[in-house]
């Protein structure tokens, strides 16, 4: 019996201690995720404007011929894929990988390759035998100086006609309980990719109007200059954002995912710790019953 109170109380002892490393850890998810959230809807509404001036322009300038813009008949794929560099926070990034294979299963795989960040990403996508042409895994995803190499060689990769297609693969982010695993095109900027982003970003920020329906832009220099350096900039703006996005997405799944562990943890001590009373007073009793008929035997 004394060996079942101490393998009781061991097994209490522990997990209160695993319940003091989960609540430490849902807390600094936590502070880590407001952060990461105001960043990330601040640049929704950022990019939300810069896609109103794109699309003014753009409307208005029929000659334009600019690599980004090039629709190709190849099937080269590549596909940028934003996961995190660390683990506990539940399924978010077998969720994310899981939407990558979901839409490419049909492609042969010799036609698709991978820019990652995040470790997670960059190991399922090894074992699995994909070509991984680069990773920008343990960056500091905040700082847009960090992520500079990663932008270039995405917008490089496409304007030296290396790859026919770019796709974003991430987690985005909805509100702190839900993160939405993302497949979304990049390059080509067709027209009705820059749609498919507009209403996104429309949803994403309704208090923004999209003002480019009611006013007229003037530009100087010319028109075509301007979109010409628009265009890779809000590629850029993209990557940074699918980024920002990611970064919340990962501290408010874990934030979720440690506090589901620290209720586990407090439901199991609750067991135990009843488990361990009834064992006591089962010891108790026995010990009273010793007593007793050691006292009678004396009689």
């Amino acid at each position: 019996m004394p060996g079942n109170f101490r393998e009781i109380r061991r097994r209490i002892k522990g997990v209160k201690s695993t319940k003091q490393i989960t609540k430490t850890m849902e807390m600094v998810s936590a502070s880590k995720m407001r952060r990461a959230q105001n960043v990330a809807v601040q640049m929704r509404a950022y990019a939300l404007k810069a896609l109103e001036i794109l699309n003014s322009v753009a409307g208005k300038t029929k000659t334009l011929t600019h690599p980004l813009l090039e629709v190709r008949e190849g099937k080269r794929v590549t596909v940028v894929l934003i996961t995190s560099d660390r683990g506990l926070c539940g399924g978010l990034n077998t969720n994310v990988i899981g939407k990558v294979l979901e839409n490419i299963k049909s492609l042969p795989k010799e036609t698709v390759s991978f820019i990652t960040m995040g470790k997670k990403g960059r190991d399922a996508i090894l074992r699995m035998g994909y070509q991984l042409e680069a990773d920008f895994s343990g960056l500091k995803k905040f700082d847009y100086v960090d992520i500079a190499p990663m932008i270039n060689l995405i917008l490089d990769d496409y304007i030296n006609n290396k790859t026919d297609r770019v796709v974003l693969a991430y987690p985005r982010f909805v509100n702190a309980l839900t993160q939405k695993p993302t497949f979304a095109p990049l390059l080509p900027l067709a027209k009705e990719n820059l749609q498919k982003t507009l209403e996104e970003l429309s949803g994403a920020v309704p208090e923004a109007k999209p003002t480019y329906r009611y006013f007229e832009f003037k530009f100087e220099p010319h028109r075509n200059v301007v979109l010409q350096a628009l265009l890779p900039k809000f590629t850029e703006l993209q990557i940074f954002k699918a980024i920002l996005d990611s970064q919340a997405s990962e501290h408010s799944a874990r934030m979720a995912a440690m506090r589901n562990a620290t209720d586990a943890a407090e439901e199991i001590i609750e067991d135990l710790t009843f488990t361990y009373n009834q064992v006591r007073q089962a010891g108790i009793t026995s010990e009273i019953a010793e007593i007793s008929t050691a006292a009678e035997a004396l009689k």
